[in-house]
């Protein structure tokens, strides 16, 4: 959701926040260097962001603008092959960055491109069972969105 507000002839300064509560896992990756034969996977879910969207209206219909913002994150480390080990959550925070594009369709209908760009602080944790192992992860990602949306 958002809310844009016309600043300047052709200039529209945008704030919004958006969640996801999708989960993305990712490939195996080896918890430790130590570890043979063990790995791991990570999952990402409960995105969640605030940010600013300053734009420059190219005409009545058409809006580009750019994207800044604060982002957080769980990030859940799941031992997949080590014997014991429990797995551990962590929470992420960093910031987000994109650029998209607008264009009305009718009065309130829009569609809608953007591209997005997350990337977070490290975080750490320790997960406890057959050896303590402490795992410690610095998540980004890309998000490319295709839309609709319905201006009020």
């Amino acid at each position: 959701m958002g809310y844009n507000l016309t600043v300047a002839p052709s200039l529209v300064i945008g704030v919004g926040a958006d969640y996801s509560p999708s989960s993305v896992t990712t490939s195996n990756q080896l918890p430790c260097n130590s570890c043979t034969g063990a790995y791991a996977n990570y999952k990402i879910n409960n995105r969640y962001s605030v940010y600013i969207t300053p734009g420059y209206e190219i005409d009545k219909d058409k809006l580009v603008y750019v994207k800044a913002g604060y982002s957080g994150e769980k990030v859940t480390w799941q031992p997949q092959a080590v014997t014991g080990q429990s797995n551990v959550s962590m929470n992420a925070s960093g910031f987000v960055a994109g650029l998209g594009y607008k264009q009305l369709i009718d009065k309130n209908l829009y569609v809608f491109g953007e591209g997005n760009y997350y990337s977070y602080s490290s975080v750490n944790g320790n997960s406890t069972g057959g050896q303590t192992l402490t795992v410690t992860t610095t998540p980004s990602a890309y998000q490319f969105l295709v839309g609709v949306g319905y201006k009020f």
